[in-house]
């Protein structure tokens, strides 16, 4: 099965100059917890709220004057809509992370895929249970 078979297509993307509290109230609307930023057609990363949290509020930072491209990652975590399943879950492992920006042969965002999707899109139950319990592992990268 392939990513295209299973991520969600209708993302809603925020703007390097989208201040936290604008982006949590987004996340809030729309019900979501992670959020790409894009700037036009270039992927910058993706938004969570644990980033919101963890590199925001937790490091004094103001919501109302902190732009969303202070907390990002550098290099956004990708996988391509081809790609299949089992790939993105590794992908999800290795780098500990529930979502993933998915990206047409062109680079383009056209999704979001997330370990939620695998289970319940997938009916693969260990996929999803091996995933989970990966990205669940504590860590050493910093927060």
């Amino acid at each position: 099965m392939k990513i295209k078979d299973i991520m969600t297509t209708d993302v809603e993307v925020l703007s390097p100059d989208t201040l936290l509290v604008d982006c949590a109230k987004k996340m809030q609307e729309i019900n979501v917890g992670a959020i790409p930023v894009c700037d036009g057609d270039k992927i910058l990363g993706m938004v969570t709220d644990r980033d919101i949290v963890v590199h925001g509020i937790a490091k004094d930072m103001d919501v109302k004057t902190t732009a969303v491209t202070e907390i990002i990652q550098n290099t956004p975590v990708y996988c391509f809509e081809d790609d299949d399943i089992s790939k993105a879950s590794d992908l999800m492992k290795t780098e500990q992370i529930r979502r993933l920006i998915v990206v047409d042969q062109n680079k383009k965002l056209c999704g979001v895929v997330s370990i939620g999707d695998i289970a319940a899109k997938t009916q693969n139950e260990q996929l999803s249970g091996e995933t989970l319990q990966d990205i669940s592992q504590p860590s050493h990268k910093a927060a």
